[in-house]
């Protein structure tokens, strides 16, 4: 990424796209909390996980706060990043230079996942290990003591390997959680929907996608329901806008302008339901968002090839260039 970004018309989805949408998830759940996107400079952040994902994710979000203001010196020391062999401190030898940013001096290299969460006492935990059941119940009862409504995104993928589970989430933290995973989880319809008919349930109707409804906990006779953080919401957005604007590369503010637009997105009454990322069934006009959000950015960055003068309607020519998934017939039939 770091070697082709600037010289060709690219990014990497892996890294950008899954920080992308994880930093869009998150801003929506300080949406959830009455707070603003600015906010997240207050927040205290567990990652477990330091690789290229696990970096990916938590420089998206450092990139979010610094474009708030803050220095990145300062922003780095809102992270805590936890790997197999515990949290990185600066005393570790073999990390790598990226690694290096989010080392801590304050704690002891090596410390539990359980122990950081202790000292640190985070309002975010996000999980990119790709070791299941990691966040137990002790660590996420811990986390759930000292905040209100903890935000728990354990993002491996697939499901066996998320670091926990939706149903166990709610419970250990008395449904005060705001959830988001990788993968999705369907552990069978909820237990309401059941009683009801697998058509409706009148707890849940903001749930009318079949695959939500069949993801949703019942927990002390209200219905929770988990939001996935697919990277289908972004890179077609990102492509679809680079390519309107003919963009010379696409840079990390246009990344962060994305999330910002797909945050936007979210819906209150998906708030109110606890979902942080919208219903699938308005993907196409979150990607027509997502997509003028890119061109406005490149263009204030002057990186738009295409004239300014050709993008004033962009509305309608993002719309325009939008592939709509129709085929006619090709062969004829024969008369009968």
């Amino acid at each position: 990424m770091h070697k082709y970004r600037h010289k060709y018309l690219c990014f990497n989805d892996d890294i950008q796209g899954t920080g992308t949408v994880t930093l869009a998830g998150i801003l929506s759940a300080l949406r959830r909390k009455g707070l603003t996107f600015n906010d997240l400079c207050n927040q205290r952040i567990v990652c477990l996980g330091a690789g290229s994902a696990g970096l990916g994710v938590v420089n998206s979000l450092m990139y979010a706060m610094v474009d708030a203001g803050m220095k990145p010196e300062r922003a780095a020391k809102n992270f805590w990043m936890v790997d197999a062999d515990g949290l990185l401190g600066t005393e570790r030898p073999t990390l790598y230079k990226s690694q290096r940013v989010f080392a801590r001096a304050d704690l002891p290299d090596g410390l539990s996942l359980l122990d950081v969460v202790k000292k640190v006492q985070p309002t975010i935990l996000l999980g990119l290990s790709g070791a299941g059941r990691t966040f137990t119940e002790d660590i996420v009862r811990e986390m759930a003591q000292h905040c209100a409504q903890p935000i728990i995104f354990p993002l491996s993928n697939p499901t066996s390997k998320a670091e926990c589970s939706f149903e166990d989430a709610v419970n250990w933290t008395d449904g005060r959680v705001i959830f988001a995973s990788g993968s999705p989880f369907q552990p069978g319809m909820c237990r309401a929907v059941e009683r009801e008919s697998a058509d409706s349930c009148a707890k849940c109707r903001v749930l009318t996608n079949a695959q939500t409804r069949m993801a949703a906990v019942e927990y002390n006779g209200q219905v929770y329901t988990p939001s996935q953080g697919n990277n289908m919401y972004i890179f077609p957005g990102v492509g679809l806008g680079a390519v309107v604007c003919r963009a010379k590369h696409v840079t990390d503010r246009m990344m962060y302008q994305a999330s910002r637009a797909l945050a936007s997105s979210v819906t209150q009454n998906e708030l109110d339901h606890g979902l942080v990322f919208p219903d699938l069934s308005n993907i196409r006009e979150v990607s027509k968002q997502i997509a003028i959000a890119v061109v406005q950015q490149a263009m204030a960055e002057n990186l738009a090839r295409r004239p300014h003068g050709e993008l004033q309607d962009l509305e309608a020519m993002v719309t325009d260039a939008m592939y709509s998934p129709e085929y006619p017939p090709i062969i004829r039939k024969p008369d009968l």
